[in-house]
């Protein structure tokens, strides 16, 4: 099955995570082992969220890393515990461990984030 970006015969990654588009960051890649290292372009998202279990709400937040999948070689693959590291403003960098990876057929692979 072809991806949206195949059939429009564009490169999702160049459209939707250009440098310096709008909500672009950079971010660094490293694998658990340490020895696999790729810097990365994407969309972070650490939106609010409420979530009631039984009687009690609770607040929390869901970090995520939308890159576009051709980042990701078929010889790389992105494994739970790997870290990456954003630079969520221009003098702060953030670590997080990679907790999911949700590719979603059509270009894109959304890292489930959590805080390190």
């Amino acid at each position: 099955m072809a991806t949206i970006g195949e059939i429009v015969g564009l490169d999702l990654g160049a459209v939707f995570f250009a440098e310096n588009g709008i909500g672009v960051l950079s971010a660094t890649y490293r694998d658990a082992s340490g020895g696999n290292l790729r810097e990365l372009r994407g969309v972070f998202d650490n939106s609010y969220q409420e979530v009631t279990t039984g009687f009690v709400e609770v607040a929390s937040t869901s970090p995520m890393f939308r890159v576009a999948s051709s980042n990701f070689p078929n010889s790389f693959v992105v494994t739970v515990g790997d870290t990456l590291v954003i630079q969520t403003s221009p003098t702060v960098n953030t670590t997080y461990k990679v907790q999911s990876v949700e590719p979603d057929g059509h270009g894109v692979s959304i890292l489930m984030l959590e805080a390190q």
